[in-house]
């Protein structure tokens, strides 16, 4: 964790970025736990390629998936859920390799590029579906800014919530009081009261962050009973009532 926290350890805390910790968090994960499978990708194609000769590379043949008769990599698997068809393998390389150079080229490199040029956006696709779950399991911010509380130095000041940060907590929590479950749909037509309605689950006071990810809904009288504790409700909230 020191490379995502070392940098950021440095920098002066961010108010209400569009990029919000929470993104800057995905970002480091997801890239990292594909770093460690990216260095078995080429030995996903290879398998494909030529199971019998690259059974025993890794200790066990890596995964292939048959699908329609054809083997597909699990890489050709993500960018074909993301992003529909791809060129299958066998057609890229008879179209692209002729029987002479297929001995003597690395084929499987070859072929690794060539998906690697769409698997970029696929990783994109992959970060924004991590942050949108995340951000519904409000339990998991609540430790997620207590931990960012220690890694980032000093406090931030009270600023004014910006309207996509209202939007986005808002439609989350389904303008319910995460403690009470009372709805402020009312409430927060009346302009004067809209912007008390919206609480720091880690406080300021506690080094709590102007952050979407730090902010939940909360009715006057439970936020005051809150006052400068850290809290907040339920993992997931149901669509409808039971």
């Amino acid at each position: 964790m020191a490379e995502f926290t070392d940098p950021l350890s440095e920098c002066e805390r961010e108010d209400f970025s569009k990029e919000s910790y929470l993104h800057s968090f995905v970002d480091f994960a997801v890239e990292r736990i594909l770093f460690e499978q990216n260095k078995y990708m080429a030995l996903d194609v290879e398998s494909a390629i030529d199971a019998d000769r690259f059974e025993n590379v890794i200790g066990k043949k890596h995964e292939v998936f048959y699908r329609y008769g054809y083997k597909y990599t699990t890489f050709e698997l993500a960018i074909m859920h993301y992003q529909g068809c791809i060129e299958k393998m066998e057609d890229w390389i008879a179209k692209n390799i002729t029987p002479d150079e297929f001995e003597a080229l690395d084929v499987a490199t070859q072929y690794t590029n060539y998906l690697e040029d769409n698997y970029y956006d696929v990783i994109d696709c992959i970060k924004n579906e991590v942050v949108y779950l995340l951000f519904q399991n409000r339990e998991f911010l609540m430790h997620f800014n207590i931990f960012m509380s220690d890694v980032l130095l000093g406090k931030s000041d009270r600023k004014n919530v910006p309207l996509w940060v209202k939007r986005a907590v808002k439609y989350r929590d389904r303008c319910k009081c995460v403690m009470c479950q009372k709805d402020l749909s009312g409430i927060m037509d009346i302009e004067e009261q809209y912007e008390n309605q919206y609480d720091h689950i880690v406080p300021l006071e506690d080094g709590g962050l102007n952050d979407v990810s730090n902010m939940q809904l909360m009715c006057s009288k439970c936020n005051k009973e809150k006052g400068i504790n850290i809290y907040t409700n339920n993992i997931y909230h149901f669509y409808y009532d039971n």
